[in-house]
């Protein structure tokens, strides 16, 4: 059993660590997302004389821009809900597993302590038959 709650542990820090990898990969890609607004504004808006067309093709591409933020925001925010919930499966599972790893230790002491009794009074029992026999 203890072996079965260990891996289980082991599983869901894997996924705990899969969605946290996933979650900075949609941060980076924000991140990438507002370098590409701020290059494409300096290009277009540092220019001498910005065609209109130009400024056009900028306002196009910020509507992208912005679907693509928008899209990439609620992606992060249902990753994280989802990172959330399996932090607390991984909370439980390492939970369980100290659990059942105090358990096997208080039934190796306890079995320890009877066996240190059993032995002690095997030992007694022995001292005092020799005792009386001679």
């Amino acid at each position: 059993m203890l072996n079965w709650q260990r891996t289980q542990c082991e599983l869901e820090e894997t996924r705990t660590k899969q969605l946290a990898a996933g979650l900075q990969q949609l941060q980076a890609e924000q991140t990438a997302l507002d370098e590409s607004r701020q290059t494409a504004n300096r290009t277009v808006l540092d220019a001498q004389s910005p065609l209109p067309g130009d400024l056009s093709a900028l306002a196009g591409y910020r509507r992208v821009l912005d679907l693509k933020q928008r899209q990439l925001a609620e992606a992060v925010r249902q990753c994280e809900q989802r990172l959330a919930a399996q932090r607390k499966r991984w909370t439980e599972a390492r939970r369980r597993c100290r659990l059942l790893e105090k358990l096997k230790e208080r039934r190796r002491a306890e079995y320890d302590y009877e066996m240190n009794r059993e032995l002690e009074s095997l030992a007694s029992e022995t001292f005092l038959a020799r005792w009386n026999a001679s």
